[in-house]
C-alpha cells in the first residue's frame, strides 16, 4: 500500500514537473507566424472578452482568490497557441509609478473576430490586483491610469501595447464591496 501511494505521488509529480516545463508544446500557428506578432488590448467584462477599445473603463471584478482585480490580456495575430508569456502592469500617468503587475503563461484559440482570443478568460487574462495603497491622487475607480501589456510568443518574438483606461467598480450591488474597499481613504466607515 505504501509503494502504491509512493508511485501515485511520483507520477503525480511527474506530471506537474511536465505540465510547468518552459518545453510547452506550442501548438499550431493562429494565422502566418512568419509575419510580425500583432496584439490589442482586451479586458472581461462579464465573461466575455472584450477589446480595451470599445470602452476604456474596464470593470474591477472580484477573483477566486479574493481582493479586487482588474483583468486584461490581449487577442493576438500570428501566435502560436500555446507557450506564449503576458506580461501586464497597470502605471500612473504622470510619474509611471506602478500600481500592480504580473506575468503569466497564456494560451489562444482562434476568435470570431478573427483575432486568436484567450482560450480561458479569467486564466489566459492578467489578473491585476487594484485595490489597497493606490499611488497617485484621487479615487482609484475615477482615476486614468496607463496599462501596459506584452506577449511573448513561443518563438521568442515580442508585441507591445498600451492603453489608457478609467476602470470602475461595478454598478449595482455586485460593485458595492469594491467602492467600499477600492476608495482611497479606508479610514472612515463605508456602508455596504
Amino acid at each position: 500500500m505504501l509503494l502504491a501511494a509512493l508511485a501515485r505521488i511520483t507520477l503525480a509529480t511527474a506530471l506537474l514537473a511536465a505540465a510547468c516545463s518552459d518545453d510547452v508544446n506550442p501548438g499550431v500557428c493562429l494565422g502566418d507566424c512568419t509575419l510580425p506578432l500583432e496584439i490589442r488590448a482586451v479586458n472581461l467584462v462579464d465573461a466575455t472578452v472584450v477589446p480595451i477599445a470599445v470602452t476604456n473603463t474596464p470593470t474591477i471584478k472580484p477573483p477566486l482568490q479574493g481582493g479586487w482585480v482588474l483583468y486584461a490580456g490581449v487577442e493576438a495575430h500570428n501566435v502560436h497557441e500555446h507557450g506564449a508569456t503576458l506580461s501586464a502592469a497597470i502605471r500612473a500617468m504622470t510619474t509611471s509609478q506602478v500600481l500592480s503587475i504580473e506575468e503569466r503563461g497564456v494560451s489562444f484559440v482562434n476568435g470570431a473576430s478573427g483575432w486568436a482570443t484567450p482560450m480561458f478568460p479569467t486564466q489566459d487574462l492578467a489578473n491585476l490586483p487594484v485595490c489597497g495603497p493606490v499611488p497617485g491622487p484621487g479615487n482609484f475607480d475615477e482615476s486614468m491610469w496607463r496599462l501596459e501589456l506584452t506577449l511573448r510568443d513561443s518563438d521568442g518574438r515580442t508585441a507591445t501595447t498600451t492603453a489608457t483606461i478609467a476602470p470602475q467598480c461595478e454598478a449595482g450591488d455586485q460593485g458595492t464591496g469594491c467602492r467600499c474597499d477600492c476608495r482611497p481613504d479606508t479610514s472612515t466607515a463605508c456602508t455596504r
